[in-house]
């Protein structure tokens, strides 16, 4: 089995938020929170419902509390909500964990680079994700990364929908290595 450590690294895409860009699960998501933020620039927790999303919405969400409004850290951003779907693929159950808990290295840059970008744009934003795995398979999925408001004026949480597109199973494996040590988080 490769290391995860000599896997290329992953890759992401950025692409236009837009409903008609997105799978349909992504799509339900970001018009859900677009009802919800009424004229604010980001609706709140209280707001933004998971109960409200199609059960298979919640099952690929994650939400993630940060440290300090607008920052992201991955050492102190905490996990509030992490979907059943993820739960299944990581083989991990991390809510109240960091994001440094529980994530393999090779995954980190894609997504501070992901989060960073969200905190300086302020509005929902998506990514095409390409993931080598360690038996040589690639995972492809779609992230929306969402952000969150407790006090309307900054952003304090991000939720991130997802929807595999390709070999979720092979991501697996790549977490499992990661659970079992073969990389150091």
């Amino acid at each position: 089995m490769t290391a995860l450590s000599s896997l290329p690294s992953p890759e992401a895409v950025e692409v236009e938020a837009l409903p008609e860009n997105l799978p349909n699960t992504l799509a339900i998501a970001l018009e859900y929170w677009q009802k919800v933020k009424g004229d604010a620039f980001a609706p709140s927790l209280e707001t933004f419902k998971l109960l409200d999303l199609p059960p298979k919405s919640i099952s690929q969400t994650i939400i993630v509390d940060l440290h300090e409004p607008n920052v992201y850290d991955s050492a102190h951003a905490k996990f509030r909500f992490f979907g059943t779907l993820w739960v299944e693929t990581s083989a991990q159950e991390v809510t109240g964990k960091t994001v440094d808990q529980f994530l393999p290295q090779s995954v980190h840059t894609m997504l501070s680079d992901q989060y960073k970008r969200l905190l300086a744009v302020r509005r929902p934003l998506a990514f095409k994700n390409i993931l080598p795995t360690p038996k040589g398979l690639v995972s492809r999925f779609t992230i929306l990364r969402l952000p969150i408001s407790s006090d309307g004026e900054n952003v304090t949480h991000v939720a991130s929908v997802c929807e595999f597109e390709e070999n979720r199973e092979a991501l697996q494996e790549t977490f499992e290595q990661h659970v079992a040590g073969g990389e150091a988080p």
